[in-house]
């Protein structure tokens, strides 16, 4: 039998191939303090996953790494022996990232007599990844009567917006709502992406990729559908979280 082990880098520039492992036959067992490590990108992007500490080295979860950079919109292969990092926006020609969160928006709308939506600096998903950054509404089952939208102008300066859009950690193993909320995303008055109804039962984080060439300004619409979801009598939440604007 073979384990392999993957060290986290403390930095990586994209594109570049991580090639190699630790390998160690059955017969040598070692001792190794079992840990938890969050791993960042960006300072965002978080995801937490299971570590080991052995010989003054930290061993985390190539799995948690994954989710990370893919939740930052770097792509990632590994074939068991090699371990792939691709950043898809330098290949359309797309310069570093700048975070929603950064930018000051020109007006946020809210439901008065459903109130529930706001920006987040922390958000843990139904498939527990946590993100630093975006924002949420309460899925309260108003059937968009709860709603966050936020207007920003652009000016024309980025290209592309990512995200990720997906119910929070009360949705966890709940798949019996079939209307959870939706996203709608606006630009200078025109739809340019419509979720349609998100379902407790994904199975994976929905990305949300967007055009924004030449957009003046962006209207976010997120909104709550027909079902409510509760968990410990607090109702849930549907996040489009990690978003970032490219120019």
């Amino acid at each position: 039998m073979k384990t392999k082990g993957v060290y986290i880098l403390s930095g990586f520039a994209a594109g570049v191939m991580l090639t190699g492992g630790v390998t160690m036959a059955a017969t040598n067992l070692v001792q190794a303090q079992r840990n938890q490590a969050t791993i960042h990108v960006n300072g965002g992007f978080a995801t937490s996953g299971n570590s080991l500490i052995y010989d003054g080295s930290t061993y985390a979860s190539l799995y948690a790494i994954q989710q990370s950079l893919q939740k930052a919109g770097l792509q990632t292969s590994w074939d068991g022996h090699d371990f792939n990092i691709q950043d898809p926006s330098l290949q359309q020609g797309l310069s570093a990232s700048v975070a929603l969160n950064s930018l000051s928006p020109v007006s946020i709308g809210e439901s008065t007599i459903f109130a529930g939506g706001t920006m987040v600096n922390k958000f843990t998903d139904m498939f527990n990844n946590t993100y630093d950054s975006g924002m949420s509404v309460e899925t309260k089952g108003t059937n968009g009567q709860t709603y966050y939208d936020v207007t920003y102008n652009l000016n024309g300066e980025y290209k592309q917006l990512k995200g990720t859009l997906v119910p929070d950690l009360t949705y966890q193993g709940q798949t019996q709502f079939p209307d959870v909320g939706n996203l709608t995303i606006i630009g200078d008055g025109q739809t340019l992406y419509s979720s349609g109804d998100v379902t407790s039962g994904i199975n994976a984080p929905i990305q949300v990729s967007v055009n924004l060439t030449n957009v003046q300004k962006l209207e976010i619409k997120l909104k709550d559908g027909s079902s409510a979801g509760t968990l410990n009598w607090q109702y849930g939440k549907l996040g489009f979280v990690g978003v970032n604007l490219y120019r």
